[in-house]
């Protein structure tokens, strides 16, 4: 580049964007350069690709469903070329499946479209700061056992069921004595028991309290 970076270039994080949705993907690069960060814009995976063989970026920000190139692809010849670079995965296909396999291709997280420019803004923050959480190979193969369970048991039983595994799944591997799950109607605003193991009556009644309050 003509003149090179000047150093207060230098000091900003690097972020590339691609996305086939120019508009998405501009609206994005807009967003990051006014909260400080040094954003490209990309529309197709081979040209990210590229830039990444030329230059450093601390992250690299991906649609999952791309015309020539899928998002998945991207990521795995990205990981090749920037070992080090981190991946945030944009997706209106927000599934648990899609999600657990960028996430083992070494992408830090992903967002689900259509969203919020302060909420994607936020995930590239976390993403690039200090107390981003990190997934081990036991944190994935978790995440992959409650995709394959949960799957087989909505097929054969219904949620019902389903809900009273996940919630036995996470007390056993949080060590909890007890816990419920509720679920938000989108309409009312209201929260809805769908499962309980080990909370009376009044326990539940004060954590429904507490969750509406918040």
């Amino acid at each position: 580049m003509a003149g090179g970076r000047t150093r207060c270039d230098m000091d900003k994080k690097r972020i590339v964007i691609v996305d086939d949705e120019v508009a998405i993907c501009e609206a994005c690069q807009r967003a990051l350069v006014r909260a400080g960060y040094h954003a490209e814009a990309f529309f197709d995976g081979q040209q990210v690709l590229d830039r990444l063989a030329q230059e450093h970026f601390d992250l690299m920000v991906t649609d999952l469903k791309m015309p020539s190139m899928d998002g998945v692809e991207v990521i795995k010849k990205a990981k090749e070329i920037s070992p080090h670079t981190d991946v945030i995965v944009m997706t209106g296909f927000g599934t648990i499946e899609s999600a657990v396999e960028t996430i083992k291709l070494g992408s830090y997280d992903y967002i689900t479209k259509p969203f919020e420019i302060p909420d994607f803004v936020n995930k590239v923050h976390k993403c690039l700061s200090s107390e981003k959480v990190v997934y081990d190979s036991a944190d994935l193969e978790e995440i992959d056992s409650f995709y394959e369970i949960s799957k087989a048991i909505h097929c054969s039983t219904g949620f019902e069921q389903l809900y009273k595994l996940i919630l036995e799944s996470a007390r056993s591997i949080l060590d909890a004595d007890g816990g419920c799950i509720m679920l938000a109607d989108e309409k009312t605003g209201d929260f809805e028991l769908k499962t309980a193991l080990n909370l009376d009556s009044e326990l539940l009644e004060s954590v429904k309290l507490s969750v509406i309050n918040k």
